[in-house]
């Protein structure tokens, strides 16, 4: 390896060239990269080389980006028939759409590609944020550069990077937000006041701007980052003590430091209160029906063929449909229902169901009810009731996705405070190595097992860097930062383990936090290498 660094004059160019870039520079780089890659995947991958895969647009067939691209034209078209008055953020309760829709009307183009740089944008920003937070930890800017490389590369990622999915907000959000909460560290250390309060400032803007890009995608994951911001703000308590004890720290900037905690945690559990400003929570049926024939054909083909709820409305046009003849054609398969089709009925429970189609089953029902939350006492009541959110959402996607091929632990029930602990060693060991060897070829159909072989070759990277990670828990064990990384990892990773128990899910709302661990462990292999190299010419 000496010999390779010291010799192959490539390498050692391109490791002075990173190391001499500034942050923009890198930031258009993993932007261009992101436009060309995205660009090739939309309109010569798909339509020219796997045709088979292709709906048309630029979309992979099967995914709800179908969903969104579907009524990303719809709203389009209403916005620029009535104006953009008719716009809302959250139109049937999807942010994604509506941004989709501006964006569509604007331009005036209601094709995929449109939407290009700006996911590129948010994914070039996330594997940036990667690259400062680990330079944070005082390894060499070439070393931070190729350890973020993953998070931009990863075959897996031009799934929410090509195509139409919220994950290209949460998870760049994420790593925005975990920045803000470097930054707000590192700004403690800061010998000028001044300087202090910039830093911390510019942290606090990142934080409450990841918070917004996560309204926007996913509302109901404000609460949970709430509770990580929380447990930041524990880890950022014990160093402030310790600054305190030393002396080290002023009292105008500890005051600041606590007057923006409490501002952080006032936004990050009101900001849903908003949502009402913002949302249209149903998409008017007669102007469905109007401009619906405006949109792509073989899009509309796809829609009546797949999405149920809309099939029957279009067959039905312009016919007042009984709820439970609707329910009882939704509702026939009960784990391949749409989302969206529960709105139509009054109250989702067992028992408002069985009255619509007293003929279903009961037993999946009476499994479903067994699973309600059982409150524990010696819990903070706030803790207690966000355990039990989780626990409703594994019930609820284990209602619509028991016949999923990648959904996990059906039969683990984790509906009390003990349960919830107990499976943390599983959730651990799924959170981090799932998908196993054993699943990499479990599938039968063409496109899911080129999924499947693209996941299991990512996860061979992965077991390997993550080799590295013993030695970055030795290199950083001091340090605060590392450990609120860790906290990021570990509650990001665990988090869908519990609540989306599915692989292919757990693939996409893991990557941050996943790609947080491979960068450390990269870093930490560069940076112990590198080590070795200086004390070797030390010691010449």
């Amino acid at each position: 390896m000496k010999w390779f660094f010291s010799n192959f004059k490539i390498i050692t160019f391109l490791i002075k060239q990173v190391n001499n870039l500034n942050n923009c520079y890198i930031w258009l780089l993993f932007f261009a990269y992101s436009v060309l890659v995205s660009l090739f995947i939309q309109l010569i991958a798909l339509p020219l080389i796997f045709p088979n895969l292709h709906i048309g647009n630029g979309l992979l067939d099967g995914g709800d980006w179908i969903v969104y691209q579907k009524y990303g034209v719809i709203m389009a078209n209403v916005i620029i028939d009535n104006g953009w008055e008719n716009w809302y953020l959250r139109p049937e309760g999807f942010g994604i759409v509506g941004v989709v829709s501006a964006i569509y009307a604007f331009f005036g183009i209601f094709e995929p590609y449109i939407l290009v740089p700006f996911f590129s944008v948010l994914h070039a920003l996330g594997a940036l944020c990667i690259l400062i937070i680990t330079q944070s930890l005082g390894v060499s800017r070439s070393t931070a550069f190729f350890s973020c490389l993953p998070y931009l590369i990863f075959p897996s990622s031009l799934l929410w990077l090509s195509q139409i999915l919220k994950d290209v907000f949460t998870l760049n959000a994420s790593l925005i937000m975990l920045l803000g909460m470097v930054l707000f560290f590192g700004a403690i250390d800061k010998k000028s006041i001044k300087s202090q309060i910039i830093s911390q400032s510019i942290a606090i803007f990142l934080i409450l701007t990841s918070l917004f890009l996560i309204f926007i995608s996913r509302p109901y994951m404000i609460e949970l980052s709430s509770i990580f911001i929380l447990i930041f703000e524990f880890i950022l308590g014990i160093k402030l003590l310790t600054r305190i004890f030393q002396s080290n720290i002023s009292l105008i900037n500890f005051a600041f430091c606590i007057f923006a905690q409490i501002l952080i945690l006032f936004l990050a559990f009101n900001i849903n209160s908003i949502e009402k400003h913002f949302a249209a929570y149903s998409i008017n049926q007669n102007e469905y029906h109007v401009y619906i024939s405006k949109s792509d054909k073989e899009i509309k083909k796809i829609f009546l063929e797949r999405n149920l709820p809309m099939q029957i409305i279009e067959e039905k046009a312009g016919k007042i449909i009984n709820k439970k003849e609707l329910a009882l054609e939704i509702l026939k398969d009960i784990y391949k229902k749409p989302k969206s089709a529960l709105r139509l009925i009054p109250s989702f429970n067992a028992e408002s169901i069985k009255n619509y189609i007293p003929d279903l089953p009961t037993i999946e029902f009476e499994t479903y009810e067994s699973r309600k939350w059982q409150n524990s006492a010696f819990l903070p009541r706030v803790v207690d009731v966000q355990m039990s959110k989780v626990n409703d959402q594994r019930n609820y996607f284990y209602l619509h996705q028991y016949h999923a091929n990648t959904t996990f632990d059906y039969d683990v029930e984790i509906n009390s405070a003990i349960k919830f602990i107990r499976y943390l060693p599983r959730a651990v060991q799924v959170g981090y190595f799932a998908p196993f060897p054993t699943d990499w070829n479990s599938s039968k159909s063409n496109k899911a097992n080129l999924m499947h072989k693209v996941i299991a070759l990512e996860m061979i990277f992965i077991y390997l860097a993550f080799s590295g990670f013993i030695i970055a828990l030795f290199i950083w064990r001091k340090k605060f930062e590392f450990w609120l990384l860790i906290a990021f990892s570990l509650f990001y990773s665990l988090f869908p383990v519990y609540a989306f128990p599915n692989i292919g899910a757990l693939v996409r709302y893991r990557y941050a936090a996943i790609m947080i661990i491979v960068a450390l462990s990269l870093s930490a292999i560069s940076y112990l290498y590198s080590s070795k190299i200086k004390s070797n010419h030390s010691y010449e």
